[in-house]
């Protein structure tokens, strides 16, 4: 079973230390053609094309990074799910900064997991975001905060996100930031 559903999207996004990458595991709706914005499955198994699923995703994600985030390309692969063969299939231009009132951290790496509907998990994982190193929160988070509406978001019928099963998020696990080491590794010696 492909562990990246059976497509995926890679967002590109500028972090304190250079390009990083989202990957959002996603279920691509019926046989995707290159070139061609394919549609994806959202949570209550409807479709939606991908940009505008991709877009509310970001709409959630961005809450997480200050303003000097931008969230640029963002390409859409298929994923053969026998040999996990990843295909191109269509790309845009996200064109969206981050909204976190606060600066971001530099090597900081954050990860919010989520129990699948499954029983396996999904998680959301980003880099040099607006929040210190060495945080653990569980459930229930704080009202109206970017992990509370990342959490509230997940567990919708509007998710386009799934876990390492192809499944949806039910429940919100944990949320950790903590030091990237290889973020911190891959900096020149000072």
């Amino acid at each position: 079973m492909a562990s990246l559903g059976n497509g995926f999207a890679r967002i590109t996004y500028t972090g304190l230390s250079g390009i990083h990458h989202a990957i959002v595991p996603l279920l691509i709706a019926g046989t995707p053609v290159a070139g061609t914005e394919p549609d994806v499955t959202m949570k209550d198994a409807t479709t939606i094309n991908a940009q505008a699923g991709i877009d509310e995703y970001l709409s959630h994600y961005r809450d997480f990074f200050p303003s000097t985030t931008n969230f640029g390309l963002v390409e859409v692969y298929s994923v053969n799910p026998a040999t996990e063969e990843r295909t191109f299939i269509w790309g845009y231009n996200a064109d969206i900064a981050g909204t976190h009132a606060s600066v971001g951290i530099l090597w900081e790496m954050f990860t919010m997991t989520f129990k699948t509907i499954g029983g396996s998990v999904a998680k959301v994982v980003g880099m040099e975001a607006s929040f210190a190193v060495n945080v653990y929160d569980t459930p229930p988070f704080t009202v109206a905060t970017p992990i509370d509406n990342m959490a509230i978001y997940m567990v919708s019928d509007e998710c386009i996100h799934v876990g390492r099963d192809n499944t949806f998020p039910f429940a919100p696990l944990s949320f950790r930031t903590k030091t990237s080491d290889v973020l911190r590794k891959r900096q020149p010696a000072v």
